[in-house]
């Protein structure tokens, strides 16, 4: 609340002190509790080699049909679709998404996954 009345205010710098902890201090940290990927006993070295494990053989495309040919080489361009759920279907999203302590977006997501699974 300060530092947003202070800028308000018209201050040019920071009314707060500043913190005890950097984000370099947690960066080190985090090396020391994670290890290194190179580090097959690390606790990240065990969770590349679970996720390599669980991915490997799986196709780098889904068999969907396309919309149109993908190029060899991807843009990573993207966009968006708007889409109106209706009321009810978003009460029962919110309802849900409540009930089981997510957010409308997760539920959303799952049920994308679950379809793109399905007829994948």
């Amino acid at each position: 609340e300060r530092a947003y009345e202070a800028r308000v205010g018209g201050a040019e710098s920071s009314v707060l002190d500043p913190l005890a902890v950097q984000y370099a201090d947690y960066a080190a940290w985090q090396r020391r509790i994670l290890g290194t990927a190179d580090d097959p006993g690390s606790v990240l070295g065990r969770e590349l080699d679970f996720w390599r494990g669980a991915l490997e053989g799986l196709t780098e495309e889904h068999g969907l049909s396309l919309d149109r040919p993908r190029p060899a080489k991807a843009s990573h361009l993207g966009g968006q679709v708007d889409i109106d759920l209706g009321a009810d279907v978003f009460e029962r999203v919110t309802a849900f998404a409540r009930s089981e302590g997510c957010t409308p977006f997760m539920v959303v997501h799952a049920a994308l996954v679950a379809a793109l699974t399905r007829w994948g």
